[in-house]
């Protein structure tokens, strides 16, 4: 607040002791109003700038149990998420959803996450990329939430499986570290 209170009053009155020592006071008060109004008004009326009590109101809004362990952002990736899921079911709503959760499939080698649909055998697969132990439970309750009820649904962490690495011989695999052969390093780099 760049204005100062006793600026506000008659310049004859600004002259006494008292009125500075008030309006010093009152300066104070409406700094400190004013901060509030700014949390209130700009930061937690847009999702990307949510503070802890703007990601609260949301929270209970939308009916989403928070842990205690969730970071401020990946709050608002929640209530983001929650936000972005629209009716009636369709593959892309479900992809655009995933983005908003797990980030965007910006790497083709890494992806964020990966989704299939057998409509023959009614099986949705979802892998999803090991970010945070929250991403994944919080992907869990959304396909529950909006996948109709005839499809099955698999969801795991995507990290190779040992039918993937068996085309490779122990010596090939052996240039690459557990966590890498793990988190589909070693395959997409050949």
């Amino acid at each position: 607040m760049d204005r100062q209170m006793i600026e506000y009053l008659p310049e004859w009155l600004r002259e006494f002791q008292e009125i500075k020592e008030i309006t010093k006071q009152q300066q104070l008060q409406a700094q400190q109003l004013w901060t509030v109004l700014e949390d209130v008004i700009w930061k937690n009326n847009f999702i990307e700038s949510l503070d802890e009590n703007g990601c609260s109101r949301w929270e209970r809004m939308l009916g989403i149990q928070n842990k205690d362990t969730y970071t401020v952002e990946e709050r608002r990736l929640k209530i983001l998420g929650m936000l972005a899921e629209q009716r009636p079911f369709t593959m892309r709503m479900l992809e655009r959803t995933l983005a908003v959760l797990c980030g965007e499939n910006t790497d083709e080698n890494n992806p964020n996450y990966k989704v299939d649909l057998d409509a023959g055998n009614y099986k949705l697969t979802v892998r999803i990329a090991m970010s945070s132990e929250n991403v994944f439970s919080d992907v869990i309750k959304l396909l529950d939430r909006i996948v109709p009820c005839n499809l099955v649904v698999d969801v795991e962490l995507l990290y190779n499986q040992h039918k993937e690495l068996a085309q490779y011989t122990h010596e090939q695999l052996s240039e690459y570290t557990h966590e890498e052969l793990k988190k589909n390093y070693a395959l997409n780099r050949r």
